[in-house]
């Protein structure tokens, strides 16, 4: 799957030119990982800018990102192709020093709290590209892939540290994370608590 979103891509010319001729199997040996990745489970990425203290990402999605959060850094994601669910919530300090003291795999107690917090988090809509959300420091949040027709394509910046150990990981689709629960392995939209709101817009930005 992520070498056919790769090479559809190259064919909308939607990657920057200087990996257009770049075949998928040549990515690995041609590119470190940390500038261009296309071996995650949700799809892929490309980073524009690599800063100490700023980083641009293009993120294409084909699945759902692992709920996260970040304490030394805000985003902000931008639509730029697609149709996508932005997920956000509130985590408790008990449930973050938990985490950040476990490690891949979560007890039963921790389990049940993650599964609650999960449950109260509140969804946008992007639908209309160059709609945007900032994501704050130290908020949960994830992004789903709705688009029928392939992948989303979402702009990122990153404000603050800038440094991809900065992440806490609460739940994934895939098993990057474990939670004791039979719900693992479930989209996090079957896992709300509430039948989704009406959609919601996120912020235009007007130029």
């Amino acid at each position: 799957m992520t070498k056919q979103l790769y090479e559809q891509l190259q064919d909308e010319k939607a990657l920057p030119c200087w990996c257009l001729r770049v075949p998928f199997d040549k990515l690995k040996s041609t590119f470190n990982p940390d500038l261009i990745d296309f071996d995650k489970g949700w799809g892929g990425y490309i980073t524009l800018i690599d800063a100490p203290d700023h980083k641009i990402k293009t993120l294409y999605l084909t699945g759902e990102l692992s709920v996260q959060s970040h304490n030394h850094r805000r985003e902000v994601w931008t639509l730029i192709k697609g149709r996508a669910k932005i997920l956000l919530g509130r985590v408790p300090e008990n449930i973050r020093k938990g985490v950040m003291e476990s490690g891949l795999s979560y007890s039963k107690e921790l389990s049940q709290q993650i599964e609650q917090m999960l449950k109260n988090m509140t969804i946008t809509h992007f639908t209309e590209p160059a709609q945007q959300k900032i994501i704050y420091e130290n908020e949960l949040h994830t992004a789903v892939n709705i688009n029928r027709d392939g992948y989303t394509a979402i702009s990122e910046i990153a404000l603050g540290t800038a440094d991809e150990q900065d992440i806490l990981r609460f739940y994934d689709k895939t098993g990057r994370v474990r939670i004791l629960s039979a719900n693992q392995g479930r989209s996090i939209l079957d896992m709300l608590d509430t039948p989704p709101p009406e959609e919601t817009i996120g912020v235009h930005i007007n130029g």
